[in-house]
């Protein structure tokens, strides 16, 4: 696995920001106290997805 630090930029406010990590270990998905997620290519260390329309604290992500 890549290493994580160099891979998934976590910018934390006031809480730990989930985390959670594909299987692949290609993709990360992070998740904000401003109510989106964002899934990243680890790769590239870029945003490919950003889901928003939450109301509210996003406390929980994960990969199925």
């Amino acid at each position: 696995m890549n290493n994580i630090g160099s891979k998934c930029h976590v910018y934390c406010y006031r809480y730990a920001e989930p985390v959670a990590f594909s299987k692949d270990g290609l993709r990360a998905a992070t998740a904000s106290n401003d109510g989106t997620a964002i899934v990243w290519d680890l790769a590239t260390e870029q945003p490919i997805l950003t889901l928003t329309g939450h109301n509210g604290v996003i406390f929980n992500v994960d990969f199925s």
